[in-house]
């Protein structure tokens, strides 16, 4: 004699009908009409060649002795098809980590940030969001993010990671750094670099105008290196084709920047523990950016806190 194989949807209507003891009451929790929970058990009980319930004269139906035994074997199948179902669904879900950070950082130091993820194996879509830090501040509070990472800013707290030095930057051989008033390419309001580099030329009495104004740092650099204005980066982000300069073109010293770390604390337990190992490796990156190993003006800058 073959094997016969049971059909689990049919073990999963005995155990629910044993329960609620009437066909009409299960059919209604498992949202099937009376007649087809009973043709169920009908073809259940031909299979296994027995009679599975005492029908009685009474509402109620009762497992027969055979019925009580094919229902152990049932709830033990119903388990074990439950759990392999989670496994894989659990296994094969896709989790979306929602990160934001200042386009400056994401440029240069995302390729790191990504890398390091890369080693948890775990199926996650990273999705990247850079912005001001406010509005990512922002985003953190509203739950539309997970982990942002921000600059200090009034309104704006978060877990320090670090001190980042700013610098004023330029291409060499370039002169505008000299014109009068000064033209600047810089993030818009918001952003606590701006705020920074305003008040710090304002202390000083110098003039100065916003010459180029964008979210995206890709679009200032360009201006930058048309030699049409001069940014502000933090020291660490400085790309290889830019310069720092400083006091040498009369532009005054700026306050270091504090780079902060953002939990959305709302987020399910699973994502919040992302988002710390995320926060980890990019505290790592920041430390030790591929792009300038070996650059001795940035060499022991920024130590962080363990």
């Amino acid at each position: 004699m073959g094997l016969i194989n049971v059909d689990v949807d049919l073990l999963r209507t005995l155990v629910v009908v044993s329960e609620m003891k009437n066909f009409t009451a299960a059919g209604e929790k498992i949202h099937r009409t009376q007649s087809a929970i009973s043709l169920q058990i009908k073809r259940l009980e031909s299979i296994v060649g027995e009679k599975i319930f005492d029908r009685g004269n009474g509402k109620e139906i009762r497992l027969t002795k055979y019925g009580e035994m094919i229902k152990s074997y049932a709830n033990e199948i119903l388990r074990l098809n439950d759990a392999l179902i989670q496994e894989i669904q659990t296994s094969s879900a896709v989790t979306a980590l929602r990160i934001g950070m200042p386009d400056d950082y994401a440029q240069l130091l995302l390729p790191r940030v990504i890398n390091e993820f890369s080693k948890r194996n775990e199926m996650t879509e990273m999705q990247i969001v850079t912005d001001l830090s406010t509005t990512l501040s922002k985003m953190i509070d509203q739950g539309d993010l997970d982990i942002a990472f921000v600059t200090r800013h009034e309104g704006i707290d978060g877990l320090k990671l670090l001190d980042e030095r700013l610098s004023w930057v330029t291409v060499p051989d370039s002169r505008v750094a000299m014109d009068t008033p000064l033209p600047l390419a810089l993030f818009p309001e918001g952003c606590g670099v701006r705020r920074n580099a305003i008040e710090a030329l304002n202390a000083i009495g110098k003039r100065w105008h916003i010459a180029y104004c964008s979210n995206n740092f890709s679009s200032l650099k360009t201006a930058i290196l048309e030699r049409q204005a001069i940014g502000v980066l933090p020291d660490r982000a400085v790309p290889k084709d830019l310069i720092r300069i400083g006091p040498e073109y009369g532009l005054p010293n700026l306050h270091s920047s504090e780079l902060l770390v953002k939990v959305n604390q709302q987020a399910p337990a699973s994502i919040v523990r992302l988002a710390t190992f995320l926060s980890h490796a990019f505290q790592v990156g920041v430390s030790t950016p591929p792009a300038l190993q070996g650059d001795a003006t940035v060499a022991g800058l920024g130590d962080h806190p363990d």
